[in-house]
This record gives C-alpha cells, structure tokens and sequence, in this order.
C-alpha cells in the first residue's frame, strides 16, 4: 500500500511529468515546483484545495500582469513609430485593467469562501468598463522582460486550470481571465520563436528561484 506521505510524492512526480507534456519547454523543477499531490486528495479537502489554487493563481497572477504592464510603459519612449508607441500605452492600460479585474475576483472568492461567507449582495463589484485591445506591434525589440513576466503568468493560470480535479470550483470569470492573460502574451510575442524563447527565460527563473531557498538552508545546516 505505501505509507500516505509516498502516494503524495508520486502524485506530485506525476503530475509534474504530465505539466511537462502539457507545456513543452518546461523544466522538470519548475514543473515539480507547479504541481501538487491533489490527486492524492479526496473529499471537500480536495474540493478546497482546487479552489485555494484558483485564488492563489489570481493572486499571484494579478500582480504580474500589472508589472509586465509597468515594463509595457518603460518601453514607450525611444526609436519606436508613433503608432507603436500609442499601441504599447493601449496594451499597458488593457493590462493594468486586467490585473486590476484579477486581484477583484480573487477578492471576491476570499470573501465568499469564508468561515462566514458574506452575501452575494454586498460582495464588492468591479465597474471598470474593459479597455480596447492594441493593434499588432510592428516592432517587439525590447519587450523581452514583459515576454518573461507574461509567460510565467500564462503557466500559472493554465496550471490553476489543468491540475484541477473538481470544475465546479473554478471562480466566474477566471476562464475569461486566463484566456486574456494568454492574448496580451502572444501580443508581446507574436511567434512561436518569441513565445518559446519568453518560456524558456521564465523557466529559468522559476528554476533559480527554486533552488535559492534550499542553498541557504545549507549553509544554516
């Protein structure tokens, strides 16, 4: 049978293996570093676990939308025509919207997953009428920081929603977020070339960023 504690690791091996297949070009750290042993879960334990990784998602991802947002704007001024210059300002606005939408709804789901859940009446609403979407940039030199950012936003949203097991969890208007999350990256990086190459750099990152916490519990030791 295996003591609990294994079938969780296994999961969790499993799981990354199939986050891999998933998303070509990830690392197996950064894979492990996504997946979870939910599928070792059953019960509402495992139904609060999806929906915990939901809001975490938004969370998380609502933050990095808005700083690739930040990098979108630093990349206004200079060589650019004024048409792209006019198209990057619309995508820095559509995604400080964007991440403003996010971090709303997963307040929302803060509010409503509560030990005293508060009534649909009073939950807070978000009345920011959605902005137009930018033309296609003629020139993506320079953008190479809001491609990572992106990129590893586009993997944590997508994961929220392949390593669920329970659909009937996913918050109203994730799927829509997600799908946004996704069109502002491939504006950044229009070709597969830029995208894969954007992955790669956030999986790099991701792998670096997994490794430092364990370096100095060494050097503790």
């Amino acid at each position: 049978m295996g003591d609990p504690g294994s079938r969780r690791i296994n999961a969790r091996k499993a799981a990354a293996r199939r986050y891999q297949r998933e998303h070509p070009g990830s690392t197996y750290a950064h894979a492990y570093g996504q997946a979870s042993p939910a599928e070792s879960l059953t019960g509402s334990w495992a139904r609060s676990w999806d929906a915990g990784r939901y809001r975490a998602a938004l969370l998380s991802s609502s933050g990095a939308v808005v700083d690739a947002s930040a990098r979108l704007s630093e990349a206004i001024p200079g060589s650019r025509s004024d048409a792209d210059q006019l198209r990057l300002l619309d995508g820095a606005t559509f995604g400080q919207w964007l991440g403003l939408e996010m971090n709303w709804l997963h307040m929302v789901g803060e509010l409503r997953s509560g030990s005293l859940p508060m009534p649909e009446s009073t939950l807070p609403s978000f009345d920011v009428d959605e902005p137009v979407f930018p033309d296609p940039l003629t020139d993506t030199t320079g953008l190479e920081e809001a491609a990572a950012v992106l990129a590893e936003t586009v993997q944590m949203v997508e994961w929220a929603r392949a390593a669920n097991q329970h659909p009937d969890v996913e918050p109203a208007g994730f799927g829509e977020a997600a799908a946004q999350v996704r069109q502002v990256f491939e504006w950044v990086c229009p070709t597969s070339a830029a995208q894969q190459a954007a992955t790669r750099t956030a999986n790099r990152r991701a792998a670096v960023s997994l490794r430092l916490p364990r370096q100095a519990l060494r050097r503790q030791i």
